[in-house]
């Protein structure tokens, strides 16, 4: 099993804990919605391309290792692809946390969700056949899409007085 612990109570930064060892970090940059995942003794970069795209990489030594395209920018739906493997990281609902792992065709395979309301710990459970590093960089842009929802929106810090 995979768990994500923060390191702090407001921080972006995860520890990844697999069979309750610790087996990496996960960080995000301050701009551009990009970042880097040391796992397993490993350091990979996470890459978007370009401002406006909705494609993101997971690169190693220069080499891409897993691909994530949002679907759309008005939903929280990406598809993966590695070169084992593809999948799809879905919502639950508009205002829910969690994440279902699908199928190409739909089937729910797994999740990635907050282990209760209150917290930020994370599980996700660890669908057969599915690399974990594919699974942590799943991870990393749900976390992503937490971390937009978080962001202060320009026009509700305007003063209006």
């Amino acid at each position: 099993m995979l768990e994500m612990i923060p390191q702090s109570e407001r921080g972006w930064t995860y520890d990844i804990w697999l069979n309750d060892e610790l087996a990496g970090v996960v960080r995000f940059g301050r701009f551009f919605e990009r970042g880097s995942i040391t796992f397993e003794r490993r350091l990979y970069r996470v890459r978007k391309h370009g401002p406006l795209s909705l494609r993101w990489t997971l690169e190693v030594d220069r080499k891409v290792v897993c691909e994530a395209v949002q679907t759309s920018r008005f939903n929280r739906r990406f598809q993966l692809k590695s070169p084992a493997d593809e999948f799809v990281i879905q919502d639950l609902s508009a205002l829910a946390r969690g994440f279902n792992i699908l199928r190409n065709d739909d089937a729910v395979i797994g999740s990635i969700h907050p282990n209760h309301p209150m917290t930020r710990r994370v599980t996700v459970d660890q669908p057969a056949g599915v690399r974990d590093i594919d699974l942590v960089f799943a991870f990393w842009l749900v976390v992503l899409t937490w971390r937009r929802a978080a962001e202060p929106r320009p026009e509700a810090t305007v003063d209006k007085s």
